[in-house]
């Protein structure tokens, strides 16, 4: 198991993580999305004092007060500011440094060392107008997705950026990755990016190991499973960078059918359960894909509506809260298998759909 840390950009917070870390999180490793301070959920404590000196300190503590080790520290954007200054403190922590079409600064560079005089101009000048002098509004041509459905995600979740973020100079003790392995992912498909990203891209010396991933600078919106899969195979943990593994076949899951009898129905019911929207069904209305947050699809499946609902459930959930789940379940007058249990790291509720299909949803039990 592997522990990834990572950390966002300007004008975001953990939750860009999202798609990214569910898919990482699919083979078992640890992955840890911290929100910097005065971003995302975190927007209240946003000040003029908040700094790159702040967010460096933000991912020191945890590290140091969730104890971990051996870390996978990513950085997109911004946050290669941060995950340097990161790695000059606690390099004893961090087994491999990752840039996500981050910046790489040396000694006494601030971000706005780093990009084009204009930008930085055009920064301070919009938080001059629009931010009461100290906070970078995410400006319109800037607030863009792949598709309309994350733009509606992200949209609402961009917060203001504190200006002294871009100013203050990261601080190095020693020299940039020392002891510690470093890659660098230059997302190539944003033409906006390229003056600032390639250069630091071609820039890098000796002992570097460099990727291109054909995605634009928000790689973790637009492509999370590439992401996903370059960072487990930079940190040596996709099958892929196995020499053991000599199968063609992926060790991943894509894709899990339910078998149903009436789609019509079982569509209403999935859908009320998981809190999505109804859709139509495909393939001469015997497919029918349901959205999920992980790797993982979910379709059901009335190809072969004579199956048998003996056995143990067909998949199950993640859910923090087991008890609000068998609230939900219940208000929706859904066939509940007994009570919650508790099996040590685990607790489980089981429960059936309409065609009987015996289900599960499960929560990880805290110490």
């Amino acid at each position: 198991m592997t522990s990834f840390v990572l950390i966002h950009g300007a004008w975001c917070g953990g939750w860009v993580w999202k798609h990214v870390a569910s898919a990482l999180r699919a083979p078992g490793n640890d992955v840890w999305t911290p929100t910097l301070t005065g971003l995302g959920e975190r927007a209240h404590l946003a000040s003029p004092q908040v700094g790159l000196a702040t967010h460096v300190d933000d991912v020191v503590r945890m590290l140091e007060y969730e104890d971990l080790t051996d870390v996978v520290l990513v950085g997109h954007s911004y946050g290669g500011m941060v995950v340097t200054g990161v790695c000059d403190r606690v390099p004893e922590r961090i087994s491999q440094l990752v840039y996500l079409d981050g910046f790489v600064p040396r000694d006494g560079q601030s971000l706005h060392d780093l990009v084009p005089a204009g930008g930085a101009r055009h920064n301070r000048e919009l938080a001059r107008r629009e931010g009461d002098g100290w906070r970078i509004p995410l400006e319109d041509e800037w607030r863009t997705a792949s598709t309309e459905e994350n733009l509606r995600w992200m949209n609402p979740r961009w917060t203001d950026h504190p200006l002294r973020c871009f100013e203050e100079p990261v601080r190095l003790t020693r020299p940039l990755g020392a002891g510690v392995s470093c890659s660098y992912i230059r997302c190539t498909a944003n033409r906006e990016t390229e003056g600032i990203f390639d250069p630091i891209a071609s820039g890098l010396t000796d002992g570097w190991r460099v990727y291109e991933l054909p995605t634009v600078h928000a790689a973790m919106e637009a492509a999370p499973r590439e992401v996903a899969e370059l960072l487990r195979e930079i940190a040596g943990t996709s099958p892929a960078a196995d020499p053991r593994a000599t199968s063609p076949i992926e060790n991943r899951v894509g894709m899990v059918f339910i078998p149903v009898r009436d789609m019509r129905r079982s569509i209403a019911w999935y859908s009320t359960l998981l809190g999505l929207p109804v859709g139509d069904a495909s393939h001469q209305g015997t497919i029918y894909d349901l959205p999920t947050s992980g790797e993982v699809n979910l379709a059901l499946d009335a190809n072969k509506p004579d199956f048998d609902i003996a056995g143990p459930p067909r998949f199950f959930w993640w859910a923090t809260d087991l008890d609000a789940c068998l609230a939900h379940l219940k208000a929706n007058d859904v066939e509940v298998e007994g009570e919650i249990e508790d099996i040590g790291s685990l607790s489980f509720l089981q429960f059936r759909d309409p065609d009987g299909n015996l289900l599960m949803v499960c929560g990880r039990n805290t110490p």
